[in-house]
């Protein structure tokens, strides 16, 4: 769920309720590209809408501009049209980034350097050193893969080390007040997060601090939802969690 789709859905003007609706269930499914591909079916499981009112819906909101059909289909069959949410605005755009970019000079990239005027591994106009990217990529594809640890083992090495799990300047502290979640919501979300991925739970990152960063980012937990005004709050299933971990 895109969190800047959410609060942007509450704050149109649609006309009629019914389309207010489904424009909620296509943010509350949308991505970090604004885009979201709920079934119809999905949508009246949302919104308690038949069939006919929710594309109705949709048309309207095409008409209107908040939406297009960006020709994509997706689904188990295939045949489930992909929309794309007009206007969002991307608050974080200050967020750190994998991948800079810059029209003049010359900025160190994590997957290689990207420039329009200056030098580089790739560039517009400029030097480059295909062979070389090529190569430091594939170095650090390796690598990365011998670096990723299920979290238990990630959580370990740290501790041993004496270090933080999420250090004290870690900028997803920062980045939380921006969005608006408290701190607590945040401390809740880490122990969703932490419980989650030490229960039976195998999966391996490199770097679960931007992992959590993600997570928090994105709302994966769904513990919390932002009203009218843009201010954050516990939902049923949030409420749920900090009842759990109160008498954990």
């Amino acid at each position: 769920m895109s969190l800047d789709a959410s609060i942007w859905a509450w704050k149109q003007n649609v006309g009629k309720s019914s389309s207010k609706l489904v424009l909620l269930a296509l943010a509350d499914r949308s991505g970090a590209d604004n885009t979201a591909w709920p079934s119809i079916e999905s949508i009246s499981r949302d919104t308690e809408l038949d069939r006919k009112t929710i594309i109705n819906c949709i048309s309207h909101l095409e008409s209107i501009g908040l939406i297009f059909d960006t020709g994509e289909r997706k689904g188990v069959t295939g045949k489930v049209v992909v929309y794309k949410l007009i206007g969002i605005e991307n608050r974080y755009n200050d967020m750190p980034k994998f991948r800079n970019s810059t029209k003049s000079g010359t900025v160190p990239v994590l997957d290689g350097n990207s420039t329009e005027n200056g030098t580089g591994n790739s560039t517009e106009n400029g030097t480059q050193n295909l062979s070389l990217n090529q190569s430091v990529t594939n170095n650090k594809k390796s690598r990365s893969k011998s670096d990723e640890k299920t979290f238990s083992e990630w959580a370990k090495e740290k501790l041993d080390a004496g270090e933080k799990l999420i250090p004290d300047e870690h900028y997803i502290f920062d980045t939380a007040r921006k969005m608006g979640i408290p701190d607590n919501f945040l401390f809740l979300a880490w122990r969703v997060f932490k419980e989650y991925y030490t229960t039976d739970n195998l999966k391996k990152y490199s770097d679960w601090r931007k992992h959590f960063a993600t997570y928090v980012k994105n709302n994966y937990a769904k513990i919390w939802e932002f009203n009218r005004d843009g201010e954050c709050y516990l939902n049923a299933k949030g409420k749920q969690y900090q009842n759990l971990m109160e008498f954990a």
